[in-house]
């Protein structure tokens, strides 16, 4: 997930009345085990209040390992 661009959509939502809430990111999709960068959108998220899920169906055993 880009997320410059993740961040000038929030932008754009909140100026349009709305207030994004939520954000879903993966580690380790299913299909192509891409991982998003959660530093940065957790940063994001943060900054506007929004809830940050990370998908860990693949990837979530990493955390454990080495």
């Amino acid at each position: 997930m880009d997320h410059v661009a993740l961040e000038k959509l929030i932008e754009a939502e909140i100026a349009k009345g709305n207030k994004p809430f939520f954000l879903n990111s993966v580690a380790g999709s299913t299909v192509m085990g891409s991982f998003d960068d959660h530093h940065a959108l957790s940063a994001i998220c943060k900054k506007y209040g929004m809830w940050h899920h990370v998908d860990a169906c693949w990837g979530g055993f990493l955390v454990l390992s080495e």
